[in-house]
């Protein structure tokens, strides 16, 4: 480590406090670690890295954030493709739906709405 001085003559010692890993250890120690069972991976455990749950027993969510994150996209993806096949099945065997969607839509070309 080389000590040198900055702008104010204030000693600073290169290299301390300057790492992106000194706030992660600070956390760990402040917070203990949690290991993510979908990933793996150990991180400390606050809210930057875990959402909350009231429910669990510490407050915060079993998965890591990008873990969850990840899941509840594939989650959505799976729902929009469930919810685009009723839909069409709904249009194709009821026709008060068919009407009902049909003026909705021309009423949105009839605005200029995308």
């Amino acid at each position: 480590m080389k000590r040198e001085a900055n702008s104010k003559g204030e000693a600073r010692v290169e290299g301390y406090g300057q790492s992106p890993y000194d706030s992660t250890f600070t956390d760990v120690i402040l917070f203990g670690t949690r290991t993510c069972p979908t990933c793996g991976v150990t991180k400390p455990r606050n809210s930057e890295n875990f959402h909350h749950d009231a429910d669990d027993e510490d407050g915060l969510h079993r998965e890591c954030r990008e873990c969850r994150v990840r899941r509840q996209r594939e989650i959505g993806r799976q729902d929009n493709a469930v919810r685009a096949a009723r839909s069409r099945a709904r249009y194709a065997s009821d026709p008060e739906y068919r009407e009902k969607k049909k003026a909705a839509a021309h009423r949105t070309a009839r605005r200029g709405t995308p």
